[in-house]
């Protein structure tokens, strides 16, 4: 009998250690998402390149204070038009003149018991092609390139339920803010 409590006993701890861990699942999920966008532009292209966003001559500026988070963006901002360079920066990129992107989370609920999941999540984007994140107007002069500033507060809330590792549910909520800040950038990127 005591053989069978110190087995129980070193099996759970086993589970419990995986669920802190590992990275796997046995579940499903449910993300729904709500976002809230601004954009301003100035300048304009011309009839043989209407995309309004200028060419990058140098890399965009990627800060977020998780670093998971900025090297999921890294690979998945790809996707966004005008975009090929990107450079991971660990500090809030001052005023360069440098395309930049700023995502912060500002605010998280998460609670995860290992065989259910909840979290409501709340991330800001800011991306500026010229590098003013922190300035809500433009100011446009003779000759200087088209501008576009994109702000967007992305509120999203998931639900999963089945076995999974801490480690799993962490990387999915990452996943599901770069999908949608890379499907809002994109977008808004492309918008006329």
């Amino acid at each position: 009998m005591r053989k069978w409590i110190i087995i129980a006993a070193l099996g759970a701890a086993i589970l419990f250690a995986a669920l802190l861990l590992l990275d796997f699942h046995l579940s499903i999920s449910s993300t729904a998402q709500n976002i809230s966008v601004s954009r301003i532009s100035g300048g304009a292209g011309d009839a043989q390149n209407p995309n309004p966003l200028p060419p990058q001559t140098s890399p965009l500026r990627l800060y977020t204070p998780d670093p998971k988070l900025s090297q999921l963006l890294a690979r998945q901002i790809k996707e966004a038009p005008g975009i090929d360079q990107i450079e991971i920066v660990s500090e809030l990129p001052e005023h360069t003149g440098q395309a930049v992107l700023v995502v912060t989370l500002p605010e998280h609920n998460r609670l995860w018991l290992g065989f259910f999941a909840t979290a409501e999540t709340n991330a800001q984007m800011t991306f500026a092609s010229d590098g003013q994140w922190q300035s809500n107007h433009i100011e446009m002069r003779d000759g200087q390139p088209p501008v576009v500033r994109v702000e967007a507060c992305l509120a999203l809330r998931d639900r999963s339920a089945g076995l999974m590792s801490r480690p799993w549910y962490l990387r999915h909520l990452r996943e599901q803010i770069a999908e949608e800040v890379v499907k809002t950038l994109s977008e808004q990127l492309a918008s006329q």
